[in-house]
């Protein structure tokens, strides 16, 4: 008996990956472009002012966030 449960979870466990695998692949882990100018107001926002070492690494965000965006969104 247990031999047969395994064999059914097994073969049960194949479909299952069968499936997960054969699923479009969508880039949902890219931020759309859009958000990459408000998330930099509110780094530059939340900086004190004057403060030109925050400023700076606002803008190396937004140049990160602009070349890893998705333009599609």
């Amino acid at each position: 008996m247990p031999k047969t449960k395994l064999v059914k979870l097994g073969f049960l466990f194949l479909v299952l990956a069968g499936l997960i695998a054969s699923q479009p692949r969508t880039a949902s882990a890219l931020l759309c472009c859009s958000t990459c100018d408000t998330r930099y107001d509110s780094c530059v926002n939340a900086c004190a002012p004057g403060d030109s070492k925050c400023q700076l690494a606002c803008t190396d965000r937004l140049n990160t966030c602009e070349r890893s965006c998705s333009p599609s969104c």
